[in-house]
């Protein structure tokens, strides 16, 4: 009796289930950056550049410019109001505007400026607090959030 040849074995299966879990990963990463930027974008930065660009107009000794950007309560009085800010500069050699500083809640926002002092000690940092009127993010120094 001859022995019956053994079945032929099929070769066994690279699995490649990694790959997929790998995609799977990088696609959700992508997708939570995406949605991250998209928020930083539609809720930081319309504040963010309304100060920045108010705080610019003062340091450019841009005033009429910066009192037409005050909000509805500051334009009353803008000397005062610009003046509230002003008094922030002395003896500053920089002045700058944080991104990542933005504190919004609705159509209230907080944006934090750094002054650098001439003798290079740290930052002074002061809050402007900003509110949304007609659509436009407007400065309210002296305001309360």
């Amino acid at each position: 009796m001859t022995a019956a040849p053994a079945p032929a074995q099929a070769p066994p299966r690279r699995r490649r289930t990694w790959v997929v879990v790998l995609v799977a990963a990088l696609l959700a990463i992508l997708a939570v950056a995406g949605v991250g930027t998209a928020l930083f974008v539609s809720n930081t930065l319309p504040p963010y550049s309304a100060a920045r660009d108010f705080i610019e107009d003062i340091v450019d000794g841009r005033f009429q410019s910066a009192g037409d950007r005050l909000c509805r309560s500051a334009i009353d009085s803008p000397e005062a109001a610009i003046a509230s800010v002003v008094q922030d500069f002395g003896g500053g050699r920089s002045i700058s505007v944080n991104p990542l500083t933005v504190d919004r809640e609705g159509d209230r926002a907080t944006v934090e400026y750094g002054i650098r002092p001439r003798d290079g000690g740290d930052d002074r940092v002061f809050a402007l607090p900003m509110r949304k009127e007609g659509g436009d993010w407007k400065p309210c120094p002296g305001a309360t959030r």
